[in-house]
Formats: structure tokens, sequence, C-alpha cells
């Protein structure tokens, strides 16, 4: 009779001890849940910052290309309306010598000439006067198509560099986003690895305690 006892109270410590088993198990399987939980958490919400930062510099960018083209333009504009100004003043100059020259030869020449040679001279001189203005028309156009084609030529140029410095850019946040997203899974992987371990040392002790346990109470 005392040993049918002492089986029956073997067949209760292992039926606890079993059940303390289970009950250890699962708890380390919550742990695992949690930690794989926790670092898919921290993994999204890191790869959530690196894609807002790379859109807030893309976009910081796109203003300094958009401000840079807008200041070329309006640089480029002071140069043309300068030019203009230098062209109009100088052949200004040299129409108003011209005119006065004519005029004087004109008085010399014609000085003690009758009235009708006077207005046919006049005449000449105003046909003269338009095809000097045509000319100058003519050479003034010509100074406004070169400062225009070099200025478009300078805005082409402004707009290739900025490109590439922005694809530059964009090209080395990619890199840093994948460099983040291949740590962070390492990160993970290393905290899965350390649960697991420490999952299995825990079942280890459990194990050892439990045979412990048998051995103590045979």
């Amino acid at each position: 009779e005392t040993l049918v006892q002492a089986l029956r109270g073997a067949e209760t410590a292992a039926d606890a001890e079993a059940r303390r088993a289970v009950s250890l198990r699962m708890a380390i399987e919550g742990v695992l849940c949690s930690v794989a939980h926790d670092a898919d958490e921290y993994i999204d919400e890191a790869q959530r910052g690196a894609r807002s930062l790379l859109d807030a510099q893309s976009a910081e960018f796109e203003v300094l290309l958009t401000r840079t083209q807008c200041d070329l333009r309006a640089e480029a504009a002071r140069q043309v309306a300068e030019a203009e100004e230098r062209v109009l003043r100088a052949h200004e100059a040299q129409l108003s010598s011209a005119i006065e020259e004519a005029r004087v030869s004109m008085r010399k020449r014609f000085e003690f000439e009758k009235e009708n040679a006077v207005e046919e001279a006049l005449a000449s001189f105003a046909i003269d006067k338009a095809v000097a203005l045509q000319a100058v028309a003519e050479q003034h156009q010509g100074a406004l198509n070169a400062a225009a084609a070099d200025k478009a030529n300078a805005l082409r140029e402004m707009s290739r560099k900025h490109n590439a410095e922005l694809d530059a850019m964009r090209a080395r946040h990619e890199a840093a986003m994948e460099y983040e997203h291949d740590r962070h899974a390492k990160d993970k992987a290393a905290a899965l690895d350390a649960a697991a371990h420490a999952a299995r040392l825990a079942w280890k002790r459990g194990y050892e305690d439990m045979i412990d346990h048998y051995g103590m109470n045979s």
C-alpha cells in the first residue's frame, strides 16, 4: 500500500511537472512572438522615417532647382536689358553724330544754292536716315537674338547640372535606405536568435529541474 501511494504521488508530481513544462513552452512561444512583432514594428518605423527623410530632401532640392532657374532667368533678363540699353545708346550716339555731320555738310554744300536744291537734299537726307535706322534696327535685333541664345544655353546647362546633382543625391539616399533595411534585418535575426537561445536555455533548465526532482523523489 505504501508503494502504491508512492507511485501515485510520483504520477501526480509527474503530471504537475508536465503541465509546468507545457506552460513554460507556451510562455517561451509568447516571448518569441512578441520579440518578432516588436522587431517588425521597429523595421517598419525606420523605413517610414527613411522614406520621409528622402521625400523631404528631394522636395528641398526641387525647390532649390526652381529657385536657381528663376534666378538665372532674372539674371539673363537683366543682362539682356543692359545689352539692349548699351546697343541703343551706342547706335543713338552714332546716328546723332552722323546726322549732325550730314547737316553741317549740307549747310556748307547748299548754303548758297536755291530753295529747290535744299529741299531735294533734305529729301535725300530723309532717305539716308531711314536706311540708317533700318540698319540700326537689324543690328539691334541680331544682338537680341544672340543674347536670347546665350540665355537659353545657360539655362539648359544649369538645369542639366542640377538634375545630375539631384539624381546623385537620390541614388545616395536609396543606397542608405537599402543599407538601413539590411542592418535592421540583421538586428531582427540576431534578436530572434537570442530569444531562441534563451528559450532553449529555459527549456533545458526546466528539463534539468524536472530530472533533479524525479531523481530526488526516487
